[in-house]
């Protein structure tokens, strides 16, 4: 997984045991890593963004089963870590991956809409901020399903 700015990612097994999760890249709070690609002559300082280089990366050997879940800000500044590991864990096994995601995006959305704790109101605190609730943003999740390839002889 390549990762720049405050999107991620997750890989949880069917458990619930978390074997990827990425970081999120600011250049100081609230203000995230933005993927920009420039021709080499246009390129000055920032430019208004990142560039690809700037991506962290992360490497993980996954199974049969493993949950990946690719999601924007929107989510991760409003579901905790632990919230959402117990609603992939609760549906990992008996639900697609549709449903997986539809949850996902359901309990974010309900959060940014909320004035209960967040990680985004928790993150705030930490850098001398004030913000009550949740944070109204875009939410996009997507999650996939290891699942075991098929051999061709071709």
């Amino acid at each position: 997984v390549a990762n720049l700015g405050d999107s991620g990612a997750l890989v949880v097994q069917r458990d619930g045991k978390v074997i990827l999760e990425t970081k999120e890249q600011q250049h100081y709070f609230n203000c995230p890593y933005q993927l920009v690609c420039l021709p080499v002559s246009q390129r000055t300082g920032l430019a208004g963004g990142d560039l690809p280089a700037s991506s962290d990366t992360y490497t993980t050997q996954v199974r049969i089963g493993d949950i990946l879940v690719f999601a924007t800000d929107g989510f991760f500044d409003n579901v905790f870590r632990d919230n959402a590991i117990e609603v992939i864990r609760h549906m990992a096994t008996n639900s697609s991956v549709a449903e997986i995601a539809t949850q996902l995006v359901q309990l974010a959305y309900q959060a940014s809409r909320s004035m209960e704790e967040s990680p985004f109101a928790t993150a705030a605190a930490a850098h001398g901020f004030r913000h009550r609730g949740g944070k109204p943003d875009d939410i996009l999740v997507l999650v996939a399903r290891v699942v075991a390839g098929s051999t061709s002889t071709s």
